[in-house]
């Protein structure tokens, strides 16, 4: 009687414990592809954060655009200087124009 209950225990723990290692196994299965389909994204997105990084430092910093608009600055100093040049060209210019003309009216009035 003692081995006919000890074969109707294993025959009641064995296939337990057979679902228990298959549960075990399976969900091991499962856990390794969403690891491995993790890593892959993991990989993926370092690789864009690499880009990132990479696109980022090529960007003018702080210091460039301060440069840019000390010399955008100078530059527009420099306009004025023009400006005011060539004011003073259309000035002088407007007088010869201004003395071109009265010679040549003069000149014209003594020969008539």
């Amino acid at each position: 009687m003692d081995i006919d209950l000890y074969l109707r225990a294993a025959g009641l723990i064995l296939p337990i414990l057979a679902g228990v290692y298959t549960w075990a196994a399976t969900r091991n299965k499962d856990l390794r592809a969403r690891f491995e389909a993790l890593a892959g994204r993991i990989d993926r997105q370092e690789g864009r954060l690499i880009a990132l990084e990479a696109a980022i430092h090529a960007k003018p910093g702080v210091d460039d655009v301060h440069k840019l608009q000390l010399n955008l600055a100078h530059i527009g100093g420099e306009m004025r200087e023009i400006r005011v040049m060539l004011q003073g060209q259309i000035e002088m210019q407007r007088r010869l124009d201004a003395i071109l003309t009265r010679h040549e009216d003069h000149l014209l009035g003594a020969s008539r």
